[in-house]
């Protein structure tokens, strides 16, 4: 992984993650950067002041699960990782940096989107045309929700009232009222 410095977009520095390093996201605080490895089932745990790996999340057992996309909820008290290949979010507790849980939502899923409040996460299943509803305080999947084909990129309204999904292979837009 590169660090780049966005004055002078120069790399500082560059940092040893796992192999096919994908979409990596931060805490909220700026304390932790989280680096899926698309092609080693885990993710890097960075810290953005020394730019080393503190620790390495496991968060599958077979290879080609291909873990990608994290998302942070707004609090900072957990990271969710989708698995496109194996089905699954898994849960990151960055206090430990531990997998919590791991849960089973439709097939392929991809980038989630978290509720402003954090209450939930919208997981858009490529593989099924679905959208996998996680309630964060039990990790529960609450509502599958039929969409259109190949959902990607949910959006929820900052007030949280919907979330719109786009559906790459109609050309659609699903939206899903709370």
């Amino acid at each position: 992984m590169s660090v780049i410095d966005p004055d002078t977009n120069t790399v500082t520095s560059t940092v040893k993650v796992g192999r096919g390093p994908r979409f990596p996201v931060a805490l909220p605080d700026g304390s932790a950067v989280y680096m899926p490895s698309l092609n080693d089932e885990s993710v890097s745990v960075i810290d953005p002041d020394t730019n080393t790996v503190t620790a390495r999340a496991k968060v599958g057992d077979l290879i080609g699960e291909s873990p990608e996309y994290p998302v942070v909820l707004p609090d900072g008290s957990a990271v969710y990782v989708p698995k496109y290949r194996g089905d699954a979010v898994v849960v990151i507790d960055p206090r430990t940096n531990k997998v919590t849980a791991t849960i089973p939502v439709g097939r392929g899923p991809r980038l989630p989107a978290v509720l402003p409040d954090g209450s939930a996460i919208y997981v858009p299943n490529l593989d099924d045309d679905t959208v996998s509803v996680i309630d964060t305080s039990t990790n529960d999947v609450i509502a599958t929700v039929e969409v259109g084909d190949r959902p990607r990129d949910p959006v929820p309204l900052p007030d949280g009232s919907a979330v719109y999904v786009a559906n790459f292979g109609d050309g659609t837009v699903s939206v899903i009222g709370l």
